[in-house]
Protein backbone atom coordinates (compact mmCIF):
# COMPACT_ATOMS: atom_id res chain seq x y z
CA UNK A 1 0.00 0.00 0.00
CA UNK A 2 1.13 3.40 -1.12
CA UNK A 3 2.10 5.73 2.45
CA UNK A 4 2.94 8.96 2.73
CA UNK A 5 6.39 8.22 3.00
CA UNK A 6 6.36 7.49 -0.69
CA UNK A 7 5.16 10.23 -1.47
CA UNK A 8 7.39 12.05 0.12
CA UNK A 9 10.86 10.52 -1.26
CA UNK A 10 9.22 10.83 -5.09
CA UNK A 11 8.45 14.58 -4.28
CA UNK A 12 12.05 15.22 -3.15
CA UNK A 13 13.00 13.00 -6.62
CA UNK A 14 11.38 15.11 -8.44
CA UNK A 15 12.45 18.78 -7.08
CA UNK A 16 16.38 16.77 -7.27
CA UNK A 17 15.81 16.00 -11.02
CA UNK A 18 15.24 19.55 -11.62
CA UNK A 19 17.82 21.24 -9.65
CA UNK A 20 20.50 18.80 -11.71
CA UNK A 21 18.85 20.02 -15.02
CA UNK A 22 18.74 23.89 -13.79
CA UNK A 23 22.80 23.22 -12.84
CA UNK A 24 23.67 21.08 -15.95
CA UNK A 25 21.97 23.98 -18.36
CA UNK A 26 23.39 26.49 -16.53
CA UNK A 27 26.73 25.80 -16.56
CA UNK A 28 28.79 22.87 -18.48
CA UNK A 29 25.20 22.18 -21.02
CA UNK A 30 24.78 25.82 -21.29
CA UNK A 31 27.48 26.50 -24.38
CA UNK A 32 26.62 23.54 -26.44
CA UNK A 33 23.23 23.56 -26.24
CA UNK A 34 22.83 27.25 -27.22
CA UNK A 35 25.65 26.46 -29.78
CA UNK A 36 23.49 23.77 -31.53
CA UNK A 37 20.20 25.80 -31.65
CA UNK A 38 21.89 28.66 -33.20
CA UNK A 39 23.33 26.41 -35.80
CA UNK A 40 19.86 24.89 -36.69
CA UNK A 41 18.16 28.54 -36.59
CA UNK A 42 21.02 29.37 -39.46
CA UNK A 43 20.42 26.13 -41.44
CA UNK A 44 16.77 27.33 -41.10
CA UNK A 45 17.15 30.49 -42.31
CA UNK A 46 19.87 29.45 -45.29
CA UNK A 47 17.44 27.00 -46.37
CA UNK A 48 14.18 30.09 -46.59
CA UNK A 49 16.76 31.95 -48.40
CA UNK A 50 17.41 29.06 -51.19
CA UNK A 51 13.79 28.44 -51.70
CA UNK A 52 12.96 32.32 -52.08
CA UNK A 53 15.47 32.13 -54.72
CA UNK A 54 14.44 29.12 -56.09
CA UNK A 55 10.72 30.51 -55.74
CA UNK A 56 11.79 34.11 -57.90
CA UNK A 57 13.83 32.12 -60.12
CA UNK A 58 10.83 29.70 -61.28
CA UNK A 59 8.55 32.66 -61.11
CA UNK A 60 10.77 34.86 -63.69
CA UNK A 61 10.77 31.69 -65.87
CA UNK A 62 7.04 31.57 -66.15
CA UNK A 63 6.79 35.09 -67.27
CA UNK A 64 9.11 34.64 -69.48
CA UNK A 65 7.55 31.69 -71.13
CA UNK A 66 4.44 33.44 -70.94
CA UNK A 67 5.60 36.59 -72.67
CA UNK A 68 6.97 34.19 -75.13
CA UNK A 69 3.43 32.23 -75.88
CA UNK A 70 1.80 35.56 -75.82
CA UNK A 71 3.97 36.84 -77.94
CA UNK A 72 3.78 34.07 -80.55
CA UNK A 73 -0.14 33.37 -80.41
CA UNK A 74 -0.85 35.52 -82.92
CA UNK A 75 0.86 34.17 -85.42
CA UNK A 76 0.30 30.46 -84.42
CA UNK A 77 -3.44 31.33 -84.52
CA UNK A 78 -3.77 33.57 -87.95
CA UNK A 79 -6.88 32.68 -89.72
CA UNK A 80 -7.36 29.71 -87.78
CA UNK A 81 -10.65 30.16 -87.28
CA UNK A 82 -11.32 31.41 -90.61
CA UNK A 83 -15.12 31.35 -91.99
CA UNK A 84 -16.19 29.94 -88.43
CA UNK A 85 -18.86 30.93 -85.88
CA UNK A 86 -18.70 30.25 -82.47
CA UNK A 87 -21.41 30.81 -79.01
CA UNK A 88 -19.57 31.30 -75.81
CA UNK A 89 -21.26 29.64 -73.02
CA UNK A 90 -20.86 30.31 -69.50
CA UNK A 91 -21.59 27.79 -66.70
CA UNK A 92 -22.36 29.98 -63.02
CA UNK A 93 -19.00 31.09 -61.75
CA UNK A 94 -17.52 31.77 -64.63
CA UNK A 95 -14.89 34.22 -64.64
CA UNK A 96 -16.62 37.82 -66.29
CA UNK A 97 -12.85 38.52 -67.48
CA UNK A 98 -11.91 35.71 -68.95
CA UNK A 99 -14.56 35.39 -70.73
CA UNK A 100 -14.45 38.28 -72.61
CA UNK A 101 -10.34 37.64 -73.07
CA UNK A 102 -11.26 34.39 -74.60
CA UNK A 103 -13.87 36.13 -76.96
CA UNK A 104 -10.93 38.37 -78.23
CA UNK A 105 -8.96 35.34 -78.55
CA UNK A 106 -11.49 33.52 -81.08
CA UNK A 107 -12.09 36.80 -83.22
CA UNK A 108 -8.47 37.67 -83.39
CA UNK A 109 -8.02 34.11 -85.02
CA UNK A 110 -10.33 35.02 -87.37
CA UNK A 111 -13.58 33.61 -85.86
CA UNK A 112 -16.59 35.36 -85.69
CA UNK A 113 -18.97 35.51 -82.16
CA UNK A 114 -22.20 35.18 -82.16
CA UNK A 115 -23.15 35.91 -78.73
CA UNK A 116 -22.95 34.55 -74.85
CA UNK A 117 -25.59 32.63 -73.45
CA UNK A 118 -24.92 32.67 -69.39
CA UNK A 119 -26.08 29.47 -67.72
CA UNK A 120 -27.67 30.78 -64.28
CA UNK A 121 -27.56 28.56 -61.24
CA UNK A 122 -31.26 27.92 -61.31
CA UNK A 123 -30.37 25.38 -63.93
CA UNK A 124 -28.77 22.85 -62.10
CA UNK A 125 -29.42 23.91 -58.37
CA UNK A 126 -32.72 22.15 -56.41
CA UNK A 127 -33.62 25.81 -55.91
CA UNK A 128 -34.42 26.00 -59.96
CA UNK A 129 -36.51 22.56 -59.92
CA UNK A 130 -39.54 24.79 -60.32
CA UNK A 131 -38.29 27.18 -62.96
CA UNK A 132 -37.01 24.02 -64.98
CA UNK A 133 -40.65 22.56 -64.99
CA UNK A 134 -42.17 25.73 -65.92
CA UNK A 135 -39.40 26.40 -69.03
CA UNK A 136 -40.32 22.91 -69.91
CA UNK A 137 -44.50 23.33 -70.08
CA UNK A 138 -43.57 26.77 -71.62
CA UNK A 139 -41.52 25.81 -74.24
CA UNK A 140 -43.38 25.85 -77.68
CA UNK A 141 -44.73 22.46 -78.99
CA UNK A 142 -42.59 23.13 -82.10
CA UNK A 143 -39.51 23.48 -79.96
CA UNK A 144 -40.20 20.08 -78.11
CA UNK A 145 -40.70 18.39 -80.83
CA UNK A 146 -37.12 16.46 -80.98
CA UNK A 147 -37.97 15.18 -77.79
CA UNK A 148 -40.89 13.09 -78.61
CA UNK A 149 -40.39 9.67 -77.94
CA UNK A 150 -37.66 10.51 -75.29
CA UNK A 151 -38.09 9.98 -71.57
CA UNK A 152 -35.93 12.95 -70.81
CA UNK A 153 -35.60 15.25 -67.07
CA UNK A 154 -36.25 18.63 -67.58
CA UNK A 155 -32.53 19.26 -67.11
CA UNK A 156 -31.69 16.95 -70.10
CA UNK A 157 -35.03 18.43 -71.97
CA UNK A 158 -34.09 21.91 -71.81
CA UNK A 159 -30.15 21.52 -72.75
CA UNK A 160 -31.33 19.52 -75.56
CA UNK A 161 -33.80 22.91 -77.23
CA UNK A 162 -31.10 25.33 -75.96
CA UNK A 163 -28.45 23.70 -78.23
CA UNK A 164 -31.02 23.44 -80.92
CA UNK A 165 -31.56 27.13 -80.74
CA UNK A 166 -28.20 28.86 -80.31
CA UNK A 167 -25.86 25.87 -82.29
CA UNK A 168 -26.47 23.56 -85.56
CA UNK A 169 -23.76 21.29 -87.36
CA UNK A 170 -25.14 22.20 -91.24
CA UNK A 171 -22.95 24.72 -92.47
CA UNK A 172 -25.60 25.63 -94.86
CA UNK A 173 -27.36 26.53 -91.24
CA UNK A 174 -24.78 28.64 -89.83
CA UNK A 175 -25.73 32.10 -89.16
CA UNK A 176 -29.07 31.64 -89.43
CA UNK A 177 -31.99 31.75 -86.31
CA UNK A 178 -34.05 28.52 -86.39
CA UNK A 179 -38.14 29.17 -86.28
CA UNK A 180 -38.05 27.92 -82.15
CA UNK A 181 -34.79 29.27 -81.27
CA UNK A 182 -36.73 32.56 -80.29
CA UNK A 183 -39.15 31.64 -78.33
CA UNK A 184 -36.75 28.64 -77.05
CA UNK A 185 -34.53 31.39 -75.51
CA UNK A 186 -37.27 33.94 -74.21
CA UNK A 187 -38.36 31.14 -72.01
CA UNK A 188 -35.07 30.45 -70.75
CA UNK A 189 -34.66 33.78 -69.78
CA UNK A 190 -38.15 34.45 -68.66
CA UNK A 191 -37.53 30.98 -66.49
CA UNK A 192 -34.30 32.70 -64.46
CA UNK A 193 -31.81 30.16 -66.02
CA UNK A 194 -30.22 31.49 -68.92
CA UNK A 195 -28.66 35.14 -69.72
CA UNK A 196 -28.18 36.56 -73.22
CA UNK A 197 -26.13 39.13 -74.46
CA UNK A 198 -25.17 39.40 -77.98
CA UNK A 199 -27.30 37.37 -81.22
CA UNK A 200 -26.62 33.90 -80.09
CA UNK A 201 -30.11 33.07 -82.29
CA UNK A 202 -28.05 33.24 -85.52
CA UNK A 203 -26.63 29.63 -84.90
CA UNK A 204 -22.86 28.83 -84.32
CA UNK A 205 -21.04 26.34 -85.93
CA UNK A 206 -18.98 26.03 -82.49
CA UNK A 207 -19.48 26.20 -78.90
CA UNK A 208 -16.97 27.30 -76.15
CA UNK A 209 -18.14 26.40 -72.63
CA UNK A 210 -16.70 28.66 -69.53
CA UNK A 211 -16.54 26.22 -66.75
CA UNK A 212 -16.37 28.12 -63.15
CA UNK A 213 -13.18 29.70 -61.14
CA UNK A 214 -13.48 28.11 -58.35
CA UNK A 215 -15.74 24.68 -58.41
CA UNK A 216 -16.55 23.19 -55.00
CA UNK A 217 -13.28 20.81 -53.34
CA UNK A 218 -16.52 18.55 -51.54
CA UNK A 219 -19.67 18.42 -52.12
CA UNK A 220 -23.18 16.84 -51.83
CA UNK A 221 -25.61 14.86 -53.99
CA UNK A 222 -27.00 17.80 -54.89
CA UNK A 223 -23.71 19.23 -56.34
CA UNK A 224 -23.48 16.07 -57.96
CA UNK A 225 -26.76 16.31 -59.37
CA UNK A 226 -25.48 19.62 -60.37
CA UNK A 227 -22.47 18.20 -62.35
CA UNK A 228 -24.85 15.29 -63.77
CA UNK A 229 -26.91 18.74 -65.24
CA UNK A 230 -23.47 19.93 -66.87
CA UNK A 231 -22.66 17.08 -68.29
CA UNK A 232 -25.85 16.30 -70.13
CA UNK A 233 -25.46 19.79 -71.53
CA UNK A 234 -22.39 19.47 -73.40
CA UNK A 235 -23.43 15.86 -74.60
CA UNK A 236 -26.43 18.04 -76.08
CA UNK A 237 -24.38 20.77 -77.09
CA UNK A 238 -22.01 18.46 -79.02
CA UNK A 239 -24.85 16.63 -80.18
CA UNK A 240 -26.14 19.64 -81.88
CA UNK A 241 -22.98 21.12 -83.21
CA UNK A 242 -20.51 18.60 -83.45
CA UNK A 243 -18.07 20.80 -82.05
CA UNK A 244 -17.79 22.03 -78.17
CA UNK A 245 -14.43 22.74 -76.01
CA UNK A 246 -14.90 22.83 -72.19
CA UNK A 247 -12.37 25.40 -70.91
CA UNK A 248 -11.42 25.54 -67.26
CA UNK A 249 -9.54 28.61 -65.83
CA UNK A 250 -7.63 26.30 -63.13
CA UNK A 251 -7.75 23.03 -63.94
CA UNK A 252 -9.39 19.60 -63.32
CA UNK A 253 -8.45 20.18 -59.61
CA UNK A 254 -11.57 19.41 -57.85
CA UNK A 255 -13.38 16.00 -58.45
CA UNK A 256 -16.75 18.34 -58.68
CA UNK A 257 -15.24 20.45 -61.43
CA UNK A 258 -16.74 19.89 -65.09
CA UNK A 259 -13.55 19.55 -66.75
CA UNK A 260 -12.90 16.32 -64.34
CA UNK A 261 -16.34 15.18 -64.74
CA UNK A 262 -15.90 15.84 -68.83
CA UNK A 263 -12.27 13.06 -68.47
CA UNK A 264 -13.93 10.91 -66.46
CA UNK A 265 -16.97 10.35 -69.13
CA UNK A 266 -16.99 8.63 -72.50
CA UNK A 267 -17.92 12.08 -73.84
CA UNK A 268 -14.46 13.13 -73.46
CA UNK A 269 -13.47 11.21 -77.01
CA UNK A 270 -15.76 14.19 -78.51
CA UNK A 271 -15.48 17.27 -76.13
CA UNK A 272 -12.05 18.63 -75.96
CA UNK A 273 -11.22 20.01 -72.60
CA UNK A 274 -8.53 22.37 -72.10
CA UNK A 275 -7.30 23.36 -68.36
CA UNK A 276 -5.46 26.66 -67.54
CA UNK A 277 -7.52 28.57 -69.83
CA UNK A 278 -6.64 31.58 -67.65
CA UNK A 279 -2.63 31.50 -69.05
CA UNK A 280 -1.51 32.43 -72.51
CA UNK A 281 -0.68 29.00 -72.99
CA UNK A 282 -4.17 27.94 -71.85
CA UNK A 283 -5.71 30.49 -74.05
CA UNK A 284 -3.53 29.14 -76.98
CA UNK A 285 -4.79 25.81 -76.62
CA UNK A 286 -8.37 26.70 -76.59
CA UNK A 287 -8.34 28.84 -80.13
CA UNK A 288 -6.35 25.42 -81.69
CA UNK A 289 -9.13 22.99 -79.88
CA UNK A 290 -11.67 25.48 -81.59
CA UNK A 291 -9.86 24.76 -84.76
CA UNK A 292 -9.32 20.37 -84.15
CA UNK A 293 -13.16 19.97 -83.03
CA UNK A 294 -14.06 21.75 -86.71
CA UNK A 295 -12.05 19.06 -88.46
CA UNK A 296 -13.83 16.51 -86.72
CA UNK A 297 -10.89 15.90 -84.17
CA UNK A 298 -10.99 16.29 -80.24
CA UNK A 299 -8.21 15.71 -77.09
CA UNK A 300 -7.76 16.77 -73.98
CA UNK A 301 -4.96 19.49 -73.56
CA UNK A 302 -2.92 21.39 -70.37
CA UNK A 303 -1.03 20.43 -67.76
CA UNK A 304 -2.81 17.83 -65.85
CA UNK A 305 -1.91 14.22 -65.65
CA UNK A 306 -3.25 12.25 -68.60
CA UNK A 307 -4.08 15.17 -71.22
CA UNK A 308 -3.00 14.95 -74.79
CA UNK A 309 -0.49 17.32 -74.69
CA UNK A 310 -0.24 20.88 -73.98
CA UNK A 311 -1.36 21.91 -76.92
CA UNK A 312 -3.41 21.02 -79.97
CA UNK A 313 -1.55 20.03 -83.25
CA UNK A 314 -0.61 23.15 -84.82
CA UNK A 315 -2.79 24.23 -87.77
CA UNK A 316 -0.99 23.57 -91.02
CA UNK A 317 -0.87 26.01 -93.77
CA UNK A 318 0.49 26.10 -97.56
CA UNK A 319 3.85 25.80 -97.87
CA UNK A 320 4.62 24.29 -94.68
CA UNK A 321 6.34 21.49 -96.56
CA UNK A 322 9.52 20.88 -96.19
CA UNK A 323 11.78 22.75 -98.62
CA UNK A 324 11.89 21.46 -102.22
CA UNK A 325 8.44 19.23 -100.89
CA UNK A 326 6.01 22.10 -102.49
CA UNK A 327 3.43 19.39 -103.64
CA UNK A 328 3.05 18.08 -100.01
CA UNK A 329 2.85 21.61 -98.57
CA UNK A 330 0.35 23.56 -101.03
CA UNK A 331 -1.95 19.58 -100.61
CA UNK A 332 -2.14 19.12 -96.96
CA UNK A 333 -1.60 22.63 -95.77
CA UNK A 334 -4.37 24.06 -98.03
CA UNK A 335 -6.80 21.34 -97.48
CA UNK A 336 -6.78 21.68 -93.28
CA UNK A 337 -6.06 25.10 -93.80
CA UNK A 338 -7.59 27.26 -96.40
CA UNK A 339 -9.84 24.50 -97.92
CA UNK A 340 -11.05 23.61 -94.03
CA UNK A 341 -11.54 27.28 -93.38
CA UNK A 342 -14.04 27.67 -96.15
CA UNK A 343 -15.86 24.12 -95.09
CA UNK A 344 -16.82 25.38 -92.38
CA UNK A 345 -17.88 28.89 -93.21
CA UNK A 346 -20.06 27.18 -95.59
Amino acid sequence: MIDFRYHLVSLVSVFIALAIGVVLGAGPLRDSIGDTLSSQVDLLREDRIALQGEVAGLTGDLAARDAAVQALAPAVVAGALDGSSTVLLTLPGADEQLTEDLEDDVEDAGGTVTGVVAVTPAWTSPEGADARQQAVEALPALALTPLAGRDLEPPAALAVVLAEAVTTSEVALAGTASATGGPVLDALVAAGLVEVDGDPLLRATSVLVLAPAEPPTAGSEDDAAGLAAVTSLLGALETASGAVVLASPEGATSALSPLAALRADPLEADVSGVDTAASPAGALAVVLALHEQLRGGAGQYGTQPGVDGILPPLPQRAGDGVPGDEGAGDGEGAGDGEGAGGEVGG
